[in-house]
């Protein structure tokens, strides 16, 4: 990553790219790599498309809505550990974009940057489906 070459926006996009793919299993990050995405919200997509795949989910369904749990039942179900982790990694990219302290808290940088939580994002995207 060269910073004196790159924008503030593109150095976030690249910091949450290399974060989500450093959460992945290793077949869904193999998978991901091969496509070759450009921004994170696109391995994002990515991830989830193969992780729908590998649960023998319908592929004409867009893959963010399918991956929100349904029932807060179960405990500590995959998706909601891939959704936990997609949060922590938006919380690292919003301290990098925003300069932000370590003790910062969340919602104070969404707010700082204008960002909406993700998992108000994640309901807003449900909602079209």
């Amino acid at each position: 990553m060269r910073p004196e070459q790159q924008t503030k926006e593109e150095i976030g996009e690249t910091v949450i790219l290399e974060q989500l793919l450093r959460v992945l299993p290793v077949d869904t990050w193999t998978w991901v790599r091969e496509h070759e995405p450009e921004a994170g919200l696109i391995a994002a997509k990515l991830a989830l498309q193969y992780l729908n795949a590998q649960k023998g989910a319908p592929q004409h369904r867009p893959a963010i809505p399918s991956m929100v749990p349904r029932s807060r039942n179960n405990n500590n179900t995959e998706a909601e550990t891939t959704l936990h982790k997609l949060d922590v990694v938006q919380a690292k990219a919003l301290r990098v974009c925003s300069g932000a302290f370590r003790t910062t808290p969340v919602p104070a940088m969404q707010v700082d940057v204008g960002e909406s939580p993700l998992r108000l994002r994640r309901a807003k995207l449900g909602l079209n489906y």
